[in-house]
């Protein structure tokens, strides 16, 4: 099984990077991450969820601010993780036919937000950032 980061989904001993006492998650999409990394960097900006989705489309479009929102994930001081959610079998969405790129790729960030949602059952609420209003809508 793929980690997910939190202490309450991952097993005993696994190393969780998200903190224990969480009341939020924070999962931004790509735009956020491409548009608004210095408030992501921020100290006081923790508990955030990088879905392998998010980092392949900032990677693609800016490699620097992919390089950025790596290092946050790395510093254990920040409670930040990546989540391989296109490798687990309970997020991975395959591309509808004639999907394009970025409506899939929503889709995928808010399959995984729900999943998040549901295994979690409201101990932590998982809050998706983002400025896509019909990303917001869905």
């Amino acid at each position: 099984d793929i980690l997910t980061g939190s202490p309450l989904l991952d097993p005993p001993g696994s190393d969780p990077r998200l903190a224990e006492g969480a009341r939020t998650y924070i999962v931004p999409d790509a735009n956020i991450v491409l548009h608004q990394i210095d408030v992501l960097e921020h100290p006081a900006v923790q508990d955030v969820i990088f879905l392998q989705t998010v980092l392949a489309e900032v990677r693609h479009r800016r490699v620097a601010l992919y390089n950025r929102a790596r290092a946050l994930a790395a510093d254990p001081q920040r409670r930040a993780t990546v989540f391989s959610n296109e490798h687990h079998r309970d997020t991975y969405v395959p591309q509808m036919p004639g999907e394009t790129a970025n409506d899939y790729n929503d889709r995928a960030i808010r399959a995984a937000v729900a999943w998040y949602a549901r295994q979690l059952q409201g101990r932590v609420r998982v809050v998706l950032v983002t400025e896509d209003a019909d990303n917001r809508a869905r």
